[in-house]
């Protein structure tokens, strides 16, 4: 972590976090959405209340259109995907502009969406697409080590607090949890200290939140981006 500054570890961790947050926060509001269409048209309630999204919703539509599209919410898709595309800015050089055209993409492919009125949900398969091949870019062609794996380890714990949030299965989440220890691992070599940091529990079992405040030290979190 010696040749990446404090402010830039920021960016790459909350780049990590906002594209991981818009990508599955899209597959839970189409699995939601299924359910509003076939069972229960209020079932946007219970997603709502998973999220810590406040309801001042009118109707299904009515959520479906602005959770979507509403870009001055900080609880919406087009707000995630645009904090993706403000950090990617900033990190253009280390990200590499095809790296970024995805987000671009994303970006354009959601416009699209609700300024064409298609506010159904399966029309965000476009920007699902978009941000699994950012995440090949991400591996493919971002040559610093250190970087990659801080993108990477925010993806990760952005992942592990959707699933608690959503009481996804054990396996699930501790399959998220291995990846993020790998991420924490490397940038645990990586960095010029000689202070001891333990991610095991005393059952040896990987601590979730000993990673995650050991990864949120690094990026200095609170900043916020």
């Amino acid at each position: 972590m010696d040749n990446i500054s404090i402010n830039k570890a920021n960016y790459l961790y909350w780049l990590g976090r906002y594209a991981e947050r818009a990508y599955t926060t899209i597959a839970y509001l189409r699995r939601f959405y299924d359910e509003m269409v076939d069972k229960n048209q209020d079932a946007y309630l219970e997603f709502c209340s998973r999220l810590g999204v406040i309801n001042n919703y009118r109707d299904k539509k009515d959520f479906v259109k602005r959770f979507i599209s509403d870009e001055e919410s900080e609880m919406s898709i087009a707000y995630y995907i645009g904090k993706t595309y403000d950090n990617g800015i900033v990190l253009r050089d280390t990200l590499t502009s095809k790296t970024l055209s995805y987000i671009q993409l994303a970006c354009n492919d959601l416009k699209k969406c609700y300024n064409s009125q298609e506010y159904v949900v399966v029309n965000l398969q476009r920007v699902t697409d978009d941000l699994i091949a950012f995440w090949g870019a991400v591996d493919d062609y971002i040559l610093e080590n250190d970087a990659r794996d801080l993108i990477k380890a925010g993806k990760y714990i952005e992942r592990v607090e959707l699933y608690n949030r959503f009481d996804e299965s054990k396996n699930l989440k501790k399959a998220a949890i291995e990846r993020l220890w790998r991420y924490a691992i490397n940038l645990k070599i990586n960095e010029n200290t000689s202070r001891q940091v333990d991610f095991i529990n005393s059952e040896d079992m990987l601590e979730y939140n000993s990673i995650k405040n050991y990864i949120d030290e690094l990026s200095k979190w609170g900043v916020g981006q």
